[in-house]
């Protein structure tokens, strides 16, 4: 019978311990809540859809929203580089906020808008219950830098057409409408989301979500939103009623900035 070194296996079992219980006490309880949550997820009514756009965040009475930026944890890409948080891959992603936010004031200004309420932004850890309430929402960022967006994901559960693997990760985006799964370590790099829901909080407001696999993918969801406003209008391509797309990021002059994007769906 071959001798087994009792000290050796006792230690090596509390090195794997010492790797698997953190584990388990983080993640166990947050996937058992998510669990649960799926099979109370809300059913989605749209009272909105693209086709209103930019209705109800522009209207004839000025702006209607306020943004909700993810700042709540930082992720390791699989290069081993931290992103996620908006101090870190958010630098990138308030370039093209900006963008959206001077293109909406500017068509104010064409339309003879009276601007009375500014757009206003709140950090997804921050973000009070009146605003939650009485503002239609863009939450930028998926889950995984976003608590806010990882709260809409647990709340309409299967119902949620286009979705992220995991409410608090981004490996992949996957759609219920076309089935169709884009995992960011092949061709789903530079893919994200743009996708409307009823506001959770209030049924008369929106939300709507922002948000990639990686940076350059909710990059891609904020320059769409501004620079092709008649596709958005189309809604999903496989379903016209449902107001849910997925873009990708081109970097058209090989520079490392998207500065292009095409529609998936």
């Amino acid at each position: 019978m071959e001798n087994i070194n009792i000290g050796v296996s006792i230690n090596s079992f509390m090195q794997m311990a010492s790797i698997f219980v953190p584990y388990v006490t983080q993640y166990v309880p947050r996937l058992r809540k998510y669990i649960n949550s799926i099979s109370r997820s809300r059913k989605i009514t749209y009272n909105y859809t693209f086709q209103h756009f930019p209705e109800p965040f522009v209207s004839l009475k000025g702006f209607d929203l306020a943004f909700v930026l993810g700042t709540s944890k930082e992720k390791m890409s699989i290069e081993n580089e931290k992103v996620g948080g908006w101090g870190i891959a958010g630098l990138d992603n308030a370039t093209r906020l900006v963008d959206l936010a001077a293109f909406w004031g500017f068509k104010a200004r064409v339309c003879g808008i009276e601007i009375e309420n500014p757009m206003i932004a709140y950090l997804d850890s921050e973000i009070p219950d009146d605003v939650k309430k009485n503002f239609n929402l863009i939450s930028i960022g998926g889950g995984d830098v976003n608590e806010f967006t990882a709260q809409l994901q647990i709340i309409y559960g299967k119902h949620i057409p286009i979705h992220f693997d995991s409410p608090q990760s981004a490996n992949a985006i996957i759609s219920r409408i076309s089935k169709d799964v884009y995992v960011a370590r092949g061709k789903g790099r530079n893919v994200g989301i743009i996708e409307l829901l009823p506001n959770p909080y209030n049924p008369k407001k929106v939300v709507m979500i922002l948000a990639g696999n990686y940076v350059t993918g909710t990059q891609a969801s904020l320059l769409a939103l501004w620079k092709c406003p008649t596709e958005i209008r189309k809604n999903n391509k496989h379903d016209a009623n449902i107001p849910a797309k997925i873009v990708e990021g081109v970097d058209a002059d090989n520079d490392g900035i998207i500065d292009d994007v095409r529609f998936l769906e």
